[in-house]
């Protein structure tokens, strides 16, 4: 029998730091249920991962850098095990890149994690500004508008009004980024978003910022709304939708 060949996990891992086990059975794995078991288990008994760090991240794992499996799906590009505390957030975030990634509408996806990787290596040759924001996930569709990049937050929970503030200063300066969407089922989210586009002038007609219900988007995150305030959308519709030019 062939023997099993975790490279789809390894280089997915290597992106985001993490694998949890829920995610593998429903992206990843196939066969029996024993088969399941002993193939998720090899994935650290053969040294390519490791349990994560906390006794309290159960079904976590991470991938070992050194690992030479590891090395030759993702080179040194490893990103750091997520702490505790954003585990369950970091889940949506890749099961949301999956999720868009199975629709074959994927032109670009790339984690937090990875464009901070890119940014410091970059920084080592050239000067750069500091106040870039890198979002939880970052994507291009394929379609008409493949060139247009989405900057996509994951708010589970509440942050203080003055890192509302910063976050949209930051995005003024994140030229890749040309629409914001947040994921969210807090209305307190939505407010302090809304207050620090206000607070900050942010310029929203050049740079739309949405905010679609968590619930709709992990049921499909091509098809759920997003609220821009004048006019609703999704991703689907970014996707496609042509503008009509101005006579």
């Amino acid at each position: 029998m062939k023997r099993y060949d975790p490279q789809p996990e390894i280089e997915i891992a290597a992106r985001i730091g993490f694998l949890s086990k829920s995610i593998w059975l429903e992206y990843f794995a196939s066969g029996s249920v024993a088969w399941k078991n002993r193939k998720w288990a090899d994935l650290v008994n053969r040294g390519h991962f490791e349990k994560h760090w906390s006794q309290y991240a159960k079904d976590i794992i991470v991938p070992v850098a050194k690992d030479r499996l590891v090395r030759l799906y993702s080179g040194d590009a490893v990103s750091a095990p997520p702490r505790l505390s954003v585990i369950d957030h970091d889940e949506i975030v890749l099961r949301s890149f999956l999720n868009i990634q199975h629709a074959g509408v994927l032109k670009v996806g790339k984690f937090e994690s990875e464009l901070k990787m890119e940014d410091s290596r970059l920084k080592q040759r050239i000067s750069r500004d500091d106040s870039q924001k890198f979002p939880d996930l970052f994507v291009k569709l394929a379609g008409p508008n493949e060139t247009q990049g989405i900057g996509i937050e994951i708010e589970i929970s509440r942050k203080e009004p003055k890192r509302y503030r910063q976050i949209m200063m930051a995005y003024m300066c994140t030229r890749p980024v040309k629409t914001i969407i947040y994921v969210t089922n807090l209305q307190t989210v939505k407010n302090a978003v809304a207050a620090a586009i206000r607070e900050t002038y942010f310029p929203t007609w050049e740079k739309p910022v949405g905010f679609v219900a968590l619930s709709d988007w992990q049921k499909d995150p091509l098809s759920a709304k997003i609220d821009f305030g004048e006019y609703t959308s999704s991703l689907e519709q970014l996707r496609t939708e042509v503008k009509k030019s101005a006579a």
